[in-house]
């Protein structure tokens, strides 16, 4: 059985949203035979989201004093509906439905993300400056960077090493202190929360 957890949303309402929302909560939850006995209580829930209401009345046209009621009983009202929210929690176990009939919400689950796909149309091209190749990809959605692999021998070669030789956050990289007019052949990998891709296609590039 999975588990559900308690939404409120109380820290995104303001203060007449609270009292709108806590007076909806009281509502489902008296005699709901999920919630036998609220703690706190709901009459409690009820007097302390009627002292807000008319303490947000009096704020309307008040000064700094009726302002300053207004937030106190704002903070009251959110402390009590947290705590009820733990309450509700608790004792529904994380059922779904028991949660739902209590008139509030549920944390949505964040889908796992997996792995992202690696770089496409990379690109080894010769650069102005001596012993250096600009490489190019297409960028990846999401990414948390890239890392890009370098052959200087032949990568088909059994024995061929892929090295890594540089991490950037763009989709270009300089890749400099090459021997001049020596080809090198490179692979670019993206980076996620999940890990690292396979590898891109391979790219030839010749050292200026």
């Amino acid at each position: 059985m999975t588990f559900n957890k308690v939404k409120l949303g109380v820290y995104a309402m303001n203060a007449e949203e609270l009292v709108s929302y806590s007076h909806n909560v009281v509502t489902q939850m008296t005699g709901n035979p999920n919630f036998p006995s609220p703690d706190p209580d709901l009459a409690y829930i009820a007097a302390v989201a009627d002292v807000l209401q008319i303490a947000c009345m009096e704020a309307l046209n008040g000064g700094k004093l009726q302002t300053v009621r207004k937030q106190i009983a704002f903070e009251e009202l959110k402390k009590a509906m947290r705590l009820l929210g733990t309450y509700i929690e608790l004792i529904s176990k994380g059922d779904a439905g028991k949660i739902l009939s209590a008139g509030v919400q549920i944390h949505k689950k964040k889908a796992k993300v997996g792995l992202l796909p690696s770089p496409s149309g990379v690109q080894a091209k010769v650069s102005n400056y001596s012993g250096t190749i600009e490489l190019r990809w297409k960028r990846v959605d999401k990414n948390k960077g890239y890392t890009i692999y370098m052959c200087s021998g032949d990568p088909l070669k059994p024995e061929a090493i892929w090295t890594p030789i540089a991490m950037t956050t763009k989709s270009k990289c300089s890749i400099t202190d090459l021997e001049p007019g020596t080809f090198y052949w490179f692979k670019v990998a993206t980076l996620s929360v999940a890990g690292t891709s396979g590898f891109s296609n391979p790219a030839r590039g010749l050292a200026a």
